[in-house]
């Protein structure tokens, strides 16, 4: 699994707003675990190509940085709880809306 920076901060939000402490720390090692996951910095390569899709498409700034992140990586596959993010990175890799996705389904489908 690979994921940016800044899609690690969205995911420990929840748990850090609902003062939960163990669960935050186990969503942190459990995403940090270099084993299991990658994590891409946000760097400026990473930051251009979020302003250039920003500009293009109006979206939030997060929004475009986790997308520009994902095609950077040459990530198989972006999953994303957010329509509008799944209809821009649809035109840069396979994205798929979270209550569409089928983990059973093989990435050619």
């Amino acid at each position: 699994m690979t994921a940016s920076a800044l899609a690690l901060a969205e995911v420990l939000v929840e748990p850090a707003k609902n003062d939960s402490p163990l669960r935050f720390e186990r969503v942190f090692r459990a995403a940090t675990d270099s084993s299991r996951f990658t994590l891409v910095p946000v760097d400026a390569e990473c930051a251009r190509y979020a302003a250039t899709l920003r500009g293009s498409f109006a979206i939030k700034l997060p929004d475009a940085t986790v997308i520009a992140a994902a095609v950077l990586a040459q990530a198989d596959l972006l999953l994303s709880n957010d329509r509008q993010v799944v209809r821009v990175a649809q035109d840069y890799l396979r994205a798929v809306y979270f209550d569409d996705w089928d983990p059973d389904a093989r990435a050619s489908d």
